[in-house]
């Protein structure tokens, strides 16, 4: 039997790894990274519109940054130029 490709220990030819979180190019990858925003949100107060799923509302801008910014890597990049 062929030893299979991938990463290989010497003496331990025989083991695999779990992995503990999703990886991007899953093809779950955007559905677990949805859960995740959709939880974050939810736990903070926020409501989902109810005639588009994708949108949340809550009145303060800074609290919200400040939130995001507790649970995701990100920067604040000033007031959008665009928004798409």
């Amino acid at each position: 039997m062929d030893q299979p490709e991938g990463f290989v220990v010497k003496g331990q030819e025989n083991k695999v790894c779990r992995l503990v979180k999703s990886l991007y190019g899953l093809k779950q990858a955007p559905k677990q990274w949805h859960e995740k925003f959709d939880h974050t949100m939810m736990a903070n107060g926020f409501k989902i519109n109810e005639y588009d799923k994708c949108m949340y509302s809550k009145d303060a801008i800074m609290s919200t940054k400040k939130m995001l910014n507790s649970s995701f890597d990100m920067k604040d990049l000033g007031l959008a130029d665009v928004i798409l």
